[in-house]
């Protein structure tokens, strides 16, 4: 019985052809491969008072997690860290505390653990749901300041209009595989630039 040996075909033929078509189809590929991109969505509050004060803030919905609150515990959650602007001066690391209904609703901004109040009002309740898994509402609404706790804004009423924001935000996967072609038509050009 005679066995017959083929030899290996060459990794790369002769002029780098192989590793163009390789190079090409890779880039070809990561076009038409690239996912859509994914969406990140915040609610935006702004707070106008009666006597001018302006307020915003934003609750993105990568930190919407609830955590226990501090000015009125048990009936509300608490959203923190969150940069608050109060008249064009933003401050960070503040503590947004939603009350529930037995707390008369609306929400107190304070420093963590309550350590100093910016503002604390009262309302509507500001949510749906349960505490442990809140759905934050939007739209327009009526606040009424709380003066028992020495809030350093006092405006007697506020207006709160709360709005969901939608941005793009490319997801890890998508930027790996936009790299990776933009390497491998890197790769064609610089082949296809030696061979002239």
């Amino acid at each position: 019985m005679h066995i017959r040996q083929l030899d290996p075909a060459p990794m790369v033929e002769p002029g780098g052809r192989s590793l163009r078509s390789f190079l090409l189809a890779l880039a070809v590929a990561g076009l038409f491969l690239i996912p859509g991109v994914a969406y990140s969505t915040s609610l935006e509050y702004t707070m106008i008072g009666s006597y001018g004060d302006k307020i915003a803030f934003q609750i993105s919905s990568q930190t919407r997690t609830p955590l226990p609150c501090t000015a009125h515990p048990p009936d509300c959650f608490a959203q923190w860290p969150v940069t608050v602007d109060f008249n064009g001066s933003p401050i960070a690391g503040l503590e947004i505390d939603f009350a529930g209904p037995s707390e008369y609703g609306g929400l107190t901004i304070d420093q963590q653990f309550h350590t100093a109040e910016y503002v604390n009002t009262f309302g509507p309740v500001l949510f749906s749901g349960t505490l442990a898994s809140p759905d934050l509402l939007t739209g327009t609404f009526s606040l009424t300041t709380d003066t028992c706790c020495g809030a350093i804004y006092t405006d007697p009423t506020w207006t709160l209009t709360v709005t969901q924001t939608t941005t793009p935000a490319p997801e890890p996967s998508t930027l790996v595989l936009l790299s990776s072609t933009l390497i491998g038509l890197a790769g064609v050009w610089q082949r296809t630039s030696r061979s002239t």
